[in-house]
């Protein structure tokens, strides 16, 4: 399913299912299944932003890596060790 596709079907999908949880990667993952999920999830953040069911602040937040953590507090310790 590429990205339009997906996006027709989660605004679909949420529609009529708001509490619609998010696209899932199997554990047999290919690189191509990665960028359709991927794809899937970028259709399914979309599709919660133009439905309004989330800001887009909120699914930034929610995609975030590092939780909100500025960069500027993390630091490496014993760099040596993960080397």
């Amino acid at each position: 399913m590429n990205y339009p596709q997906a996006l027709r079907y989660y605004r679909a999908a949420l529609r009529k299912r708001p509490g619609l949880p998010p696209p899932v990667l199997d554990d047999a993952t290919t690189t191509t299944k990665v960028r359709e999920w991927k794809d899937r999830m970028r259709a399914y953040d979309q599709a919660r932003i133009d439905l309004r069911l989330a800001t887009p602040a909120r699914v930034q937040a929610e995609n975030d890596l590092l939780g909100g953590v500025p960069s500027r507090t993390l630091r490496i310790v014993r760099h040596a060790q993960y080397v």
